[in-house]
């Protein structure tokens, strides 16, 4: 059976990376679209749903769409996920991350609308904290992605702009870099 999504409702939400059944739901969807991901610490987590769908609703590899009841209500699929990761607690920058929409759910915008959602919801979070967040919100991606990324309000990081990223940012990027030594930087400010 194929999922059609052209007219589907979609709700996006902030997920308790604390409660265990959002993280299980996450990594099993992560699972499920053969991508690696994992919480890196002083996470948030975001998730694209489709309203309304049985959750016994295969996509088209016949993999079913992962279930999660975060609103008390059946029939809430998860369809996209991303996640803002601070590394730890005095980092002003984040790491975006995980940011995969489900097989059967690609091109039809879902990424860029819950990117869109995630992004406010940390602008909101932000503005509303005394203590010092997050400023910006970095990413590393296959540089294939970079007008995605252009699309949807962020900047390319030059490769010369040394200082940067923070600390435990670059050095997540240096590890990365080693296998996969083609990764673009991107950034987005929440100020």
């Amino acid at each position: 059976m194929s999922l059609e999504l052209t007219t589907a409702t979609f709700t996006f939400q902030r997920l308790s990376s604390k409660k265990s059944a959002n993280k299980k739901a996450i990594k099993a969807f992560y699972k499920n679209e053969r991508y690696s991901a994992k919480f890196k610490g002083f996470d948030l987590a975001y998730g694209a749903f489709l309203a309304g769908a049985k959750s016994d609703v295969n996509d088209n590899k016949n993999r079913a769409l992962c279930h999660i009841d975060t609103t008390k209500q059946e029939g809430q699929n998860l369809v996209a996920t991303v996640i803002i990761s601070q590394l730890h607690k005095d980092n002003t920058q984040a790491l975006l991350h995980g940011l995969v929409t489900a097989s059967s759910a690609r091109g039809k915008g879902i990424a860029s609308r819950l990117l869109s959602f995630a992004i406010e919801d940390l602008k909101k979070r932000e503005s509303s904290q005394s203590t010092v967040g997050i400023d910006s919100i970095v990413c590393f991606s296959d540089p294939k992605l970079a007008n995605f990324y252009l699309g949807n309000q962020f900047t390319l990081v030059n490769a010369n702009n040394q200082g940067f990223l923070t600390p435990s940012i670059e050095a997540r990027l240096l590890a990365y870099q080693k296998h996969q030594p083609d990764l673009s930087v991107f950034h987005i400010s929440l100020r």
